[in-house]
């Protein structure tokens, strides 16, 4: 009956074993379930959202197991519906920190992409903060929440954004940079001389002096688009 029990417990954890591992018994398999955890995350900090998603998406599976096995933190942790509404809310951003991540770690990108990125994490993470959206699941289970303790977790997600919004602005200085540089690439937006002129005057002004000469050197660009 108690091995019943655990393989019932466990059916869930299983997905996390790499298919080429084939632990024989259940404790085998919890424990390699549970050294996958402890293994996986610190190898390559992006990680962390497949972590994170998968415990979130078996959060009644571990709340299950850890409920009679397993250390008392855990059983607390899994038991907690505050818990559960912060794993819920880092699945749900850890996805855009995600995205961004993989874009700046391109072999091959120019400053205008990279700079339009940002730009664009940038603005999701504000509007988030301004829209106090912190993803649908875990909008309901804040209503879940005692009042009090909802507004303490959305006040952390609120500084979680701050924090975020803080190192991209401190780290990055997109305003040190010109604006409007997408029409660099040259795939998606025509060349249009206001652009250009915008440009010259935050990167070059003294090209605005010879203004006829920047108007010629314009005309004949637009020839080949």
């Amino acid at each position: 009956m108690k091995a019943v029990a655990a393989a019932n417990r466990t059916k869930g954890i299983k997905s996390f074993l790499p298919s080429t591992s084939a632990p024989t018994s259940i404790d085998q398999k919890v424990a390699a379930a549970e050294g996958w955890f402890s293994c996986h995350g610190p190898t390559r900090w992006t990680t962390l959202q497949p972590v994170v998603d998968k415990i979130s998406r078996l959060w009644d599976v571990f709340a299950e197991y850890f409920s009679q096995d397993g250390l008392r933190i855990l059983r607390d942790f899994f038991i907690s519906e505050t818990a559960r509404a912060s794993v819920s809310f880092l699945s749900h951003i850890l996805v855009i920190f995600n995205e961004t991540i993989n874009f700046l770690q391109r072999e091959k990108a120019i400053l205008p992409e990279l700079l339009d990125q940002m730009q664009k994490f940038r603005e999701k993470i504000r509007e988030r903060s301004r829209q106090k959206f912190y993803g649908v699941v875990t909008g309901t289970l804040l209503h879940r929440l005692p009042v009090e303790e909802a507004q303490v977790l959305e006040e952390q997600f609120q500084d979680f954004y701050k924090t975020t919004l803080d190192y991209v602005d401190n780290w990055f200085r997109l305003e040190h940079y010109p604006s409007n540089l997408s029409w660099i690439g040259l795939q998606s937006k025509e060349v249009l001389h206001e652009d250009v002129m915008e440009l010259a005057s935050q990167v070059a002004p003294e090209m605005l002096l010879n203004n006829n000469k920047l108007l010629r050197e314009i005309g004949g660009q637009e020839k080949y688009q």
